[in-house]
Formats: structure tokens, sequence, C-alpha cells
């Protein structure tokens, strides 16, 4: 059968699954744990209502807005925002969300072959979220189905209609394989949605695993040794399997034949399951790593290699006087078959962090990478670009006419969102004497970048779209934010990688005593 299921319709029929009567043993009540089976392997958890509500995240947000700001950005996505627009749920209404699923080592084999792994054939997976929100049955049913003929016609409309199926208090929606149009699903997809009072539970996946989700009761509950190791009391958990033939996949070279290296590679090569846990305080972020291994005794070499790790890390900070106080907060323990690594992150570390932003230039010649302060005083490579909305950036076009401000940044970038205001507050009253502000996305769409804009209210800034990564190379930005000034000859002047609060001023006055030249 002709596939004509596209991933727009597939969230149509995601929606649909709401608004029809359903008949049943309904539980009365539905958890996201009803998620989880004994046959878990790669599981994720997210509290999103217990993290916002936390004194860490309030403090947080009173000092930097605009994190939310951006978070909810790069959560507008279309398939997002066509959600919203059927059924009315919003980013902010999202409580809990929730992934199960099992076949990791087929999935790694797959990679390892450069072949995307199937899902049903190699990997399973169930995907729930819980809303805080109740649904509007009718108002729902109303849209669904003007979208879904509006979009896909008449024909598609009537399978969706056939594919609905009641389940104990849910509403599912069986997809059959041949209307789907992913070449890499081989099994029925199901989608379903059942609201509780105030509170409404979504569900995609494999239709066992949906089906699963919605009967609700006790399953025999999920093992996993790394997630037994974290901490108990998280809003955020992230657990998966290690295959042990992952180790002896091509490109991976411990130098076994290197005694110094021998402890190492047995070490790792123990390693059977990595988790991750964050749990949000009152006024601190607690992080967590877990990673359970084969046996007692590769679990003990692996914590004798991280605390000496750690031991020389905290030595050097200490010995060039600069040690941030969390790095003193990082412990490590050995518990059995497992390690553990914790840190307590405190509001002023991010303060600390956020003020200097990512960096390209210090502490990265040691490696090898380019320092973009090695374009001062040389002559600008030339890059084009398209610009946002429509036009072209040609670098050439500005020598001998203009001083040109580049700002290389990204709206996901807290430093670059604290730095684009006072960047654009420097050069502003500067346009008169011919200075040019250009704002190089690195990598997003038009319609995020946009969004953004609009939200900042920054419609009027000049923003130049880099998807192919052309500046990296052009002006050594592997660090964001990065502001390069370059002269009316083309010579770059000044380079200034990160953030920090007086970056408005020091581009003020270069710019004015280039002017004055």
């Amino acid at each position: 059968m002709k596939k004509i299921l596209s991933s727009n319709a597939l969230l149509v029929a995601f929606a649909l699954s709401a608004v029809t009567m359903s008949f049943g043993a309904a539980p009365v009540s539905l958890s996201i744990d009803n998620l989880f089976g004994p046959d878990s392997e790669m599981t994720f958890r997210l509290n999103i209502k217990e993290i916002k509500e936390s004194g860490f995240v309030k403090v947080l947000m009173e000092k930097n807005p605009e994190i939310m700001e951006t978070i909810e950005e790069n959560m507008g996505s279309d398939e997002l925002e066509e959600f919203t627009e059927l059924t009315g749920f919003g980013f902010e209404d999202i409580s809990e969300m929730a992934l199960s699923a099992i076949g990791v080592e087929a999935m790694m084999e797959a990679q390892a072959q450069g072949e995307e792994p199937k899902i049903g054939e190699d990997v399973k997976f169930v995907a729930a979220v819980r809303v805080d929100k109740a649904s509007n049955a009718k108002k729902l049913l109303q849209l669904v189905f003007e979208k879904a003929e509006e979009e896909e016609g008449a024909e598609v409309r009537k399978l969706l209609e056939k594919s609905v199926e009641a389940f104990q208090g849910a509403t599912l929606l069986n997809v059959p394989l041949e209307l789907l149009e992913e070449e890499d699903v081989d099994a029925d997809i199901s989608v379903g949605m059942r609201s509780i009072g105030n509170e409404t539970y979504f569900a995609v996946g494999l239709t066992g695993g949906v089906k699963r989700f919605f009967s609700g009761g006790k399953a025999k509950p999920h093992s996993s040794a790394a997630l037994a190791a974290l901490p108990a009391k998280r809003q955020f958990a992230f657990t998966m399997p290690i295959p042990p033939e992952v180790w002896d996949q091509a490109g991976i070279d411990f130098g076994d034949d290197n005694p110094l290296f021998a402890g190492l590679a047995n070490a790792v090569k123990g390693i059977r399951e990595v988790g991750f846990g964050a749990g949000f305080a009152d006024k601190s972020l607690g992080v967590n790593v877990a990673i359970a291994c084969a046996d007692a005794q590769s679990a003990l070499a692996l914590w004798t290699m991280a605390q000496a790790g750690l031991g020389m890390a905290q030595l050097a900070a200490a010995g060039e006087g600069n040690a941030p106080p969390i790095l003193n907060r990082i412990k490590t323990q050995a518990k059995g078959e497992s390690v553990i690594v914790s840190v307590q992150v405190l509001p002023e570390d991010l303060d600390e962090l956020g003020q200097f932003g990512p960096r390209a230039g210090a502490g990265l010649e040691e490696d090898g990478e380019p320092d973009p302060e090695e374009l001062i005083g040389e002559k600008a490579a030339d890059l084009t670009l398209p610009m946002l909305g429509s036009g072209e950036f040609d670098l050439s076009e500005h020598v001998g006419k203009n001083v040109v401000v580049l700002d290389f940044w990204a709206t996901w970038c807290g430093p670059c969102v604290k730095a684009l205001p006072e960047v654009m507050k420097a050069t502003d009253p500067l346009k008169g004497k011919g200075v040019v502000l250009v704002a190089v996305n690195q990598g997003e769409e038009a319609k995020t970048i946009n969004k953004f804009l609009k939200r900042k209210k920054w419609e009027g800034l000049k923003v130049a779209l880099d998807n192919e990564n052309i500046s990296s190379d052009a002006f050594m930005v592997s660090g964001i934010p990065q502001t390069v000034i370059i002269d009316k000859k083309g010579i770059v002047r000044h380079v200034h990688v990160g953030y920090s609060p007086n970056i408005g001023k020091r581009l003020k006055k270069e710019l004015e005593a280039i002017l004055a030249e």
C-alpha cells in the first residue's frame, strides 16, 4: 500500500486518540512508573514540575530569566507547536516525561555498521508524558478531523477513524505499518491518550508497551544497578546498559600493549551500565553519575583511577591559584560493584561559569586547537552567508566603507543572550558613523531565530545564518559567544570570546578608537 501518512498526519493521529469514547476495565489512576518493566534497558525520566518548584531553580530564574526563555524557545519545534494547536497543551503544562527502550545492543551494532536500527525488529520503545490539564474532547475532535482531511485528504481521515481502539479507559490509535513513511520502522506504532481528573496522559510506541502503560497496576519493577546506586531523591534520571562487545568494536583502542594503560583498559572494559541523576533541592543541585561494573574488582579499579584523576585536577587548579570551589565538592565513591561520582552545584557556581561563558582561546592551545586571538592584525577571511529573511551578507562588500562587528551566537547559549544586548547597545549609536553589526547565528532554523527575536523585541537585529559552520574555519569559532571587530581596511582588530559584564563598554571604546583613526 502506498505510504500516505506523514509525520504531521501521525501527530494528528496522536491527538485523535484523545477524542474517541473509550470503555473497559480502566485503572483508577496512572503513573509514569507504569512505563518501565523488567525488560527495560535504556530509561529516561524527567519531573519538570518538581524541577520548576525547587528553590534552586527559582533562585536561578530570578537571576537569569533568559534561561527559561531559551528552554521554551528550543522546545518550540514545528511538531510541538502543531501539537499545542491541536490539543491546547503547551510546554508549561507538561509535568513529567519518560522513555523506556529495549535493544541497546542491536542499536549499537547497527550504528557501528553505519546503519539505522529498525524500530520493531531491533529496538522497541514506549514514551509517556503527563500533563497537568484535562482534555477538551469535543473541541479537539473537530480540529483533528479538519486538519487530517486538509493536509492528507479524506482517505487518511477514514483510515484514522477505523484505526481507533478503546482500551481500558484510554483511546489508542494503532497506526498500521503500511501507513508509515519511515523506512526504519517495521512494526505497528500505537499512540494514545487518557484524561483522569485534571491530568492527561499521553503514550506513544510499540503497541504492547503502550497497552502495558495504560493497563496500570504494579508490574515487576525495572532492575538497574546504576539507578539503584543513584540517590533516591531526584527529578532527572537516565540509564543505559553498555554491552561488553562495545569495547571490542573497531576504533576503540586502549593500548593494551602498554603496561601503563593495562589497568585502565581492564577497568573500563568492566563497565556494564551508566546512569545519570539530578536532584533539585532548595539551595543546590545534586548531580550524580553511577557506573555499574561487572564485579567489585573492576569497580574498585575504576574508582582508584577516578580518584587519582580528580586529585591531580584539584592540585593543578590549586597550583595555578584559580581553582573553582565546585572542583573541591566533587566526590567519588566505590560501592559494591558500582562507582558513584557526585557534586553539589550552588547558584554561585553557575554565576561563575556564566560570567565567562564557553571559551575557545585560553587553555586550548595546548591541545592543538586554534586561538582566535591569532586573527588580530590579519586580513579577515572572506565570508558570505544568507541573511535571515532575505538577501546575503558579503563581508568583502564592506571593505573601505564600514567597520564590521561580527557576533557569533545561538539562541540556546545563555552567555550569548546576555552579551547581545550589550553589543547592540555599543554599536547602535555608531551606525551613522559606519559601524555595522551582524549577528552570525550558529546552525539554527530561521523559525527558531525569528520567534526568539520577536520575544526579545530584537527584530531590527541583522542576522546571518551559518548553517554549514563556515565561520568555524574562517574565524576560528569553537566557543560562543565570540565577537570580532574588523576595521574598514578589512583587518581584524579585536576578538572577544565568552561573556563578561563590561563587554559593551569595551566594545564601544574599541570602536570609537578605530573610528577616530
